[in-house]
């Protein structure tokens, strides 16, 4: 074999072993942080929206029947309530709820 055509190839084979060490990596997008508009679209289940604001599940299930929270449903057609309902009504009584100072 020729000197020539072994420089080639020697030649050839460094030049893919720098390009295979200089590619870039593509970093993972990052995903943003929640936002107060994002809590408007959070459902929650019963069992959840109790345990957020340490109720039962049944205790919410009453609110929702009585009319104190806006039933919701998820997609799959389970009832739900929306996180910032559940907020809003549960502050409101928390805020009724208080004992006046003295």
């Amino acid at each position: 074999m020729p000197i020539a055509l072994v420089e080639r190839i020697v030649a050839k084979k460094r030049s893919n072993a720098n390009q295979a060490k200089t590619t870039t990596v593509k970093e993972p997008e990052k995903k943003p942080e929640a936002t107060q508009e994002d809590d408007r679209l959070v459902i929650l289940s019963y069992a959840q929206a109790g345990r957020l604001i340490g109720k039962s599940r049944d205790c919410v299930r009453r609110w929702v029947n009585d009319g104190l929270i806006p039933k919701t449903f998820f997609p799959s057609g389970l009832p739900g309530v929306r996180k910032v309902d559940l907020y809003r009504v549960y502050g409101v009584m928390i805020e009724n709820n208080k004992q006046p100072e003295k």
